[in-house]
């Protein structure tokens, strides 16, 4: 199964950045259009592009319900043909969060109600327009073509230009010069204005609302920053009995679906715990930040966030890794993880891991024990590494050593036998 992710925006001036940090790191491949979500399906070719590579198994992965469309008979008509081919929706965000393989109630909801908020924006756009012109204003975008520009147009194409050629000797989009020709030959069609502005040429705003955004987008970011005020407010430390969970807190996100979001000591934010989902559906879920699933199956939400923090903090550095003493080039460094556990990893000058010591209490003393082998490579041959006859460091009968640096040097050698004696 892989994870096909498709990115929308309604105009070329529109960022796509968001969707994309939501949807490249988890995506084997995403595909990107830029066009109204009205149209219908057979009008947006990048859309038909994304139809047309996805494999069944796959999930057409979208950070919101709307980035699918805003028309709801042209969405529910991209479900049925995806279901129908045994291919399922994945949605990151949104009260259609989650992965979806047959018609839902609420996916279809979310559809309608993506439909239903453009024809807000658009009835907020006409009552803007009206309003601009009983106060004497006049509406639409600013004119892309001025005089100069159209006549130089005109004049082009009376010589026999074409349309492409024009478009780049004037510096403008083909779609202009079409506008512009067309205009020239009905003189008297009067264009139908897109939004007010003022008088400098700002776009109006229209209940408090900017014309013009992604339809709603800002309104959406804004609504998901104060969620975020709001959950970062009632946060609260992570029980005691979850392991390695110090300094860790979470906190219901406020938006009504239970998910129980986890951040590091540092702020950041590592994941989430969900419960349903799947045939265990009181079963809980830890995902990552970004809606990747770690790990299912766990039957309480505890044991859900002890997999995010021990997963945060088997990839996080700690911060006293050290040389190894004695070995020029060679390091010893450790994750979070392994800082809990008294365990370092050997790092040979080329960048190979040789192994790793962990420190021991048995019987009241301390000793070192050292395993050769790539510990990030759980499929590869690990192997315990022992000391040498007249290793004076060295506790026999536990196989082990009296120090880290004892250690250390015994398993530097087991990697690398050339390895000269100090």
């Amino acid at each position: 199964m892989a994870l096909i992710g498709l990115v929308r925006v309604s105009t070329d001036k529109q960022n796509t950045q968001r969707q994309h940090d939501a949807l490249d790191p988890i995506c084997l491949k995403v595909f990107e259009e830029k066009i109204s979500g009205k149209l219908a399906t057979d009008d947006r070719p990048d859309l038909l592009t994304a139809l047309s590579y996805i494999r069944e198994g796959d999930l057409l992965t979208v950070q919101e319900v709307d980035r699918l469309g805003r028309n709801l008979l042209e969405g529910l008509i991209v479900l049925n043909d995806l279901f129908q081919r045994g291919i399922g929706v994945k949605v990151l965000e949104g009260i259609a969060a989650g992965e979806h393989t047959e018609r839902s109630l609420i996916l279809d909801l979310a559809l309608a109600l993506a439909e239903d908020r453009r024809r807000d924006i658009a009835r907020k756009t006409k009552n803007g327009l009206e309003a601009a012109r009983a106060r004497g204003r006049v509406g639409g975008r600013r004119p892309v073509v001025d005089d100069d520009k159209r006549a130089a147009i005109l004049s082009r194409r009376e010589r026999g230009e074409s349309i492409r050629t024009i478009a780049a000797g004037v510096k403008v989009s083909v779609g202009v010069v079409h506008k512009t020709l067309a205009e020239a030959q009905a003189p008297d069609e009067p264009d139908e204005p897109d939004a007010p502005r003022g008088e400098a040429g700002e776009v109006a705003a229209l209940d408090g609302a900017p014309v013009g955004a992604d339809e709603g987008q800002d309104d959406a970011a804004e609504q998901r920053q104060e969620e975020e005020r709001r959950w970062r407010r009632g946060l609260k430390p992570i029980a005691a009995d979850v392991a390695g969970a110090e300094g860790y807190r979470g906190a219901v996100w406020p938006d009504g679906w239970g998910r129980y979001h986890v951040v590091a000591p540092d702020g950041e934010r590592i994941g989430y715990a969900e419960q349903g989902g799947g045939v265990r559906a009181r079963a809980w879920v830890a995902h990552a930040h970004q809606g990747r699933q770690l790990q299912g199956g766990m039957p309480t939400r505890a044991r859900a966030v002890a997999e995010l923090v021990r997963r945060h903090r088997d990839r996080t550095p700690a911060t006293d890794a050290a040389a190894a003493d004695g070995l020029p080039g060679w390091r010893l460094v450790q994750t979070l993880h392994e800082r809990d556990r008294n365990r370092y990893r050997l790092i040979d000058p080329g960048g190979r891991a040789a192994g790793t010591v962990e420190r021991h209490e048995v019987a009241g003393r301390q000793l070192w024990r050292a395993t050769g082998g790539d510990p990030a490579n759980a499929a590869a041959l690990h192997w315990p590494v022992t000391p040498i006859s007249g290793d004076l460091d060295a506790i026999a009968d536990e196989d082990a050593w009296r120090t880290r640096e004892a250690a250390v040097r015994a398993l530097a050698e087991n990697h690398a036998p050339e390895l000269e004696a100090p």
